[in-house]
């Protein structure tokens, strides 16, 4: 068999981390399918634009697609607050949990789109100015963010009517936000696929 590179550690370690998950929505099966469409994205851009993703290899694409949700799998449920602080305390826990497998620079590459990866507003606001790393996760993970299987899961949770209905309004508001963000033509035909969900019933 052949040995492992310090980043492919990280990069396993990661999937440990989200194996033992304790949140519905954010486990392993949700960053292993960001890391497909990440890398799927990828490979698109390399052929398309290879100067705009030069600087990226597949160990970025699966350090950020693996890590970029590990603080929200330490919790059964977020709040509010958690929405806006999760990308800084994921890098935090990136960063303690990879520094001797990972050399400075690039470690530092990830743990800056990990800090902002659920600020996708910067997408619509920077546009291609932003991290081509950071934009292919936003595309990844806003994917996997409508994905069915994913909404219905989340919905069988126990909770309160007001969570659900939130949820519900969230799922629907993502559906158009991923609709008019910039995709590649895989993220355009993934969306397709997903875009005539209908409103689960509170």
């Amino acid at each position: 068999m052949r040995k492992l590179t310090k980043e492919q550690e990280a990069i396993e370690l990661g999937k440990i981390w989200m194996k033992r998950s304790r949140s519905v929505g954010h486990g392993f099966e949700h960053a292993q399918q960001v890391s497909i469409h990440m890398l799927n994205i990828y490979e698109e851009l390399k052929e398309s634009n290879p100067k705009y993703v030069k600087d990226i290899d597949n160990n970025l694409i699966e350090l950020a697609a693996w890590w970029h949700d590990c603080y929200k799998a330490t919790i059964l449920s977020s709040s509010i607050k958690d929405m806006f602080l999760e990308g800084n305390k994921s890098a935090e826990i990136f960063e303690i949990q990879t520094k001797k497998f990972i050399k400075k620079i690039r470690r530092k590459r990830v743990q800056d789109v990990i800090k902002v990866h659920n600020l996708n507003f910067l997408q619509m606001i920077k546009g291609r100015k932003i991290d081509p790393l950071l934009r292919i996760i936003y595309e990844a993970d806003g994917l996997e963010a409508i994905s069915k299987k994913r909404y219905v899961n989340i919905m069988k949770k126990r909770m309160g009517i007001l969570k659900k209905l939130f949820i519900i309004l969230l799922h629907n508001y993502l559906i158009f936000y991923i609709g008019v963000m910039k995709k590649s033509e895989y993220g355009k035909n993934v969306y397709k696929k997903q875009r005539n969900q209908k409103l689960l019933k509170v």
